[in-house]
Formats: C-alpha cells, structure tokens, sequence
C-alpha cells in the first residue's frame, strides 16, 4: 500500500505536467476557455458578442464599410480566430453568432461544418442591413447565405488575395460535390 501511495504522488503531479505542457504547445486549452486578447480585439469581440444587428461588410447609399465589418475583420486577422469564433459562437446573440459562423467558414471549415447544420435552423428573429435595406428576418436566412460562400467572401480584407483564391477554390469544391455548377 506504502508503495502505491508514493507512485500516485509521483505520478498525478508528473501527468498534470505533461497534459499542461501539451495543451500549451498545442494551443487548446487555456486559450480554449479564455482566450487573452488585446483591447482592441476585446472590444471588437465583445461588440459582436452583444450585436442585435446583422449587417454586410458595406451599408448604405454609398456602401461604407460597416461596424459590425470591421469588428469581423479585426478577429479575422487574429492568429487565434478559429478559437475566438468559437467562443463568439457559444456566448454571442444570435446576430453575433451568425458573425461567429462567418469567422469560422473562412478559418475554420471543419469547425463550420459542425455548426452550420444548427445555424440552418435558427428562427431566431434578427435585424439585418445589406446595402441601404433593413429588414427583418429568422437568422436561418443569413446562414443559408453564409453557406452559399457569398456573404463571407465580402468580408475578407482585399489584399488577402491567398485566402479568397483558397475560398474560392474550397466553394467551387462544395458546389461541385453537390452537382451544382461552379460559379
């Protein structure tokens, strides 16, 4: 008994290590639960988070960039987006989680395919603005656009012309294993 009773004093404390040592190497869990982000990425976090409008990358007469865009790309450009939309997803109202659902088409598929099927139904009843149009509408709508590949292309910043041809590219895939004709 003597001898069991050192080996778990040992052991326990060695494997607690080990898990810490992997899960900071790999990234998955301190920044899994709370992610540290800047002041910046903060707010533009807990802005979308709170969200209760849904707009475009550009609103208006004249198509100036939205708020709510700009917050979007200010995630997007971070090196943890994946893990932040996850959190946004979990945590956001529905305007924000269809936010979250767009950071996560364009660097996360994997985790998009998870939860879009979810988003698919959402009847939740949110405001959305495209272009100079207000509406109203079930969240489900903006989702079916987010799946579509459309939407989330108008948010990615225009210099980053390596990750719209791989978006492309990865919608003409999707299309394609669907029957439809590529774009």
């Amino acid at each position: 008994m003597r001898y069991f009773s050192y080996r778990c004093l040992i052991a326990v404390p060695l494997a607690a290590f080990l898990v810490a040592c992997v899960d900071q190497l790999l990234g998955t869990h301190e920044s899994a639960q709370n992610p540290s982000l800047s002041a910046g990425v903060a707010a533009a976090y807990a802005a979308l988070r709170t969200e209760s409008v849904f707009a475009s990358s550009a609103v208006g007469y004249v198509g100036m960039p939205s708020r709510q865009g700009r917050h979007l790309r200010t995630l997007l450009a971070q090196r943890n987006a994946p893990v932040i939309f996850e959190h946004l997803w979990r945590e956001a109202a529905p305007a924000g989680r269809l936010y979250a659902l767009i950071g996560l088409y364009l660097t996360a598929p994997e985790h998009y395919a998870r939860l879009a099927p979810a988003a698919m139904k959402d009847q939740a009843e949110i405001t959305m603005m495209f272009g100079c149009i207000l509406t109203r509408g079930p969240a489900a709508t903006v989702a079916a656009e987010i799946e579509h590949g459309t939407l989330a292309r108008e948010f990615l910043p225009d210099g980053d012309t390596a990750r719209r041809e791989a978006l492309f590219d990865s919608l003409e895939a999707r299309l394609s294993r669907r029957g439809a004709p590529p774009s």
